[in-house]
C-alpha cells in the first residue's frame, strides 16, 4: 500500500533521529517536497507525460504553459498532427527575435522562452505571428504538487516510497549531519537506479522494435532522412 504524506513524515522524523530542530509538519513537508523535486530532476520521464492544449489566437505569439509544466516533450498542430519544430533559446533569439519584422502565418516552430514570475508559469513563444486561431497539443514532463496534509505523493503512489523518504532524509541531513547525508545519499542512489529502470508499459514495450513491427504489419515503416542516398 502506498504511503501517505503523514506516514512519510513519521518515517522521516525517525530517520532524522527525532531531531526537534525540524518542525512537524512544516520542515518535514518541505524536505519531502524538495526530495520529490530532486527525483523529478534526476528522472523526469518515470512519472510519464501529460497532455496540454494551447488555444492560439491571431496576433499573439506568447502563451503560458500548464501550471505543473516541467519539460517539453513534443508539440503538434492538433488539426492535422503536424509536429512543430523545437527551437532552442539562443537560436530563437538569433533567427526570430532579431528580425526587424516577424512574419505572420501558421507557426512552424516554438521555443519555451522562460519562466514568468508574474504568472508563476513557463512561457512558450512561436516563430510566426499567428494569422488565425489554431489549437496546439503538447506533451510534457510534469512536476507534482508540494507535499502536505495526508495526500499520497505520486512517487509513493507508484511504489517508490523509500526513494522519496531517502531523498528527503539526504537533503535534511545536509544541514547538520554531513556523515548521515552521505549515508542517506547512498540509499537514495540505490533506489533511484531502480526507479530509473521502471517502465510502466512493461516487457511488451521492448518486445518489438518499430522497424520489426512495420515488417510484420506488412512493410517497414522506417523513414530515412531525405539526404540518405537511394
Amino acid at each position: 500500500m502506498a504511503l501517505a504524506a503523514d506516514t512519510l513524515r513519521t518515517l522521516l522524523k525517525a530517520n532524522l533521529h527525532n531531531d526537534q530542530t525540524y518542525s512537524d509538519p512544516g520542515d518535514l513537508n518541505t524536505f519531502l517536497t524538495l526530495g520529490q523535486r530532486q527525483i523529478v530532476h534526476d528522472a523526469p520521464w518515470v512519472l510519464g507525460t501529460k497532455e496540454g492544449t494551447l488555444s492560439v489566437v491571431a496576433s499573439t505569439r506568447s502563451y503560458e504553459l500548464a501550471a505543473d509544466f516541467y519539460q517539453m516533450r513534443s508539440m503538434f498542430y492538433a488539426t492535422n498532427g503536424i509536429h512543430l519544430e523545437p527551437i532552442m533559446v539562443n537560436e530563437f533569439v538569433e533567427l526570430v527575435e532579431r528580425l526587424p519584422t516577424i512574419p505572420s502565418g501558421a507557426p512552424r516552430g516554438y521555443c519555451v522562452t522562460g519562466y514568468d514570475v508574474t504568472n508563476a508559469g513557463w512561457m512558450v513563444s512561436f516563430d510566426y505571428i499567428p494569422d488565425a486561431s489554431y489549437t496546439y497539443k503538447y506533451w510534457y514532463y510534469w512536476m507534482p504538487a508540494d507535499i502536505s496534509g495526508t495526500a499520497t505523493p505520486p512517487v509513493s503512489a507508484i511504489g517508490f516510497d523509500e526513494l522519496l523518504l531517502w531523498a528527503a532524509t539526504m537533503l535534511a541531513r545536509e544541514r547538520n549531519d554531513p556523515d548521515g547525508a552521505v549515508s542517506a545519499s547512498a540509499f537514495y542512489e540505490r533506489h533511484l537506479a531502480e526507479y530509473k529502470k521502471f517502465q510502466v508499459q512493461g516487457p511488451d514495450y521492448a518486445a518489438v522494435s518499430r522497424a520489426d513491427f512495420g515488417v510484420r504489419a506488412g512493410g517497414s515503416t522506417l523513414k530515412l532522412p531525405s539526404t540518405y542516398p537511394v
